[in-house]
């Protein structure tokens, strides 16, 4: 739903969004009992992280580690984030431009960092070749 919204004109009408993370959602307008829908007519922007990830991580797990960007969401969208294929067990949101992650215990290098957003698994980031399980 919209925060704001004005009638611009006979074809047009202002709607402020509120934050988020992911689509918008279906826009509908409802003008004197007749209800118009738009699809999902906007994306937020995508989280980007400030420098790229190299990530070291102990293949015991419980390797600690905060990400740096922009986009994360204005508000604690439930994060998640998975090193390779294997969820990282914490994930915690600090801000739109922070969030810290525990890895879980693994193995491999050069693994995909995949970001998710809003819980809804609809808006991911991933950034390749960014982890490496270092053998104790």
């Amino acid at each position: 739903a919209c925060t704001a919204s004005n009638w611009v004109s006979d074809s047009a009408v202002k709607c402020v969004l509120p934050r988020g993370v992911g689509s918008s959602g279906d826009l509908e307008v409802d003008l004197a009992g007749r209800l118009s829908t738009l699809p999902s007519p906007f994306r937020f922007d995508a989280a980007i992280l400030i420098t790229p990830p190299t990530i070291r991580a102990p293949t015991a797990g419980s390797g600690r580690f905060n990400l740096t960007a922009r986009n994360f969401g204005g508000a604690d969208y439930s994060p998640r984030m998975a090193l390779g294929q294997t969820l990282a067990p914490e994930t915690t949101w600090l801000s739109d431009s922070s969030i810290f992650c525990t890895a879980a215990p693994g193995v491999g290098k050069n693994l995909g960092l995949n970001i998710q957003l809003g819980g809804t698994g609809e808006y991911n980031v991933t950034y390749p070749s960014s982890v490496t399980y270092d053998v104790a």
